[in-house]
């Protein structure tokens, strides 16, 4: 099964300007509206902006634009872990047109 792939390749003829997503399992701690605390397993850089996505309990998908106030390391049984303080970015205007 040489080269055998589940979807079919893209490729540009160009090199083209990209961003990459990574995405990491955390759990929220809390929610509160200027500050979130979250549980992750990777360290984040003080002042590092985010995207935080989750699902609410009525089951709708949300996005929230956030900074990294604090990480601080965790032991715990699993090894080691990071709490993350968050600040969320207040939205942008939409342009005047």
């Amino acid at each position: 099964m040489v080269d055998r792939r589940r979807s079919p390749r893209l490729a540009f003829a160009q090199p083209k300007r990209a961003r990459i997503r990574t995405v990491h399992e955390a759990v929220i701690g809390s929610l509160d509206g200027q500050e979130i605390e979250v549980t992750a397993t990777h360290a984040v850089p003080s002042g590092r902006r985010l995207v935080l996505q989750y699902t609410t309990v009525t089951g709708q998908a949300t996005s929230r634009i956030v900074h990294v106030i604090s990480c601080t390391p965790i032991a715990c049984d699993d090894g080691m872990q990071w709490r993350l303080t968050l600040s969320p970015v207040p939205p942008e205007p939409p342009p005047i047109r």
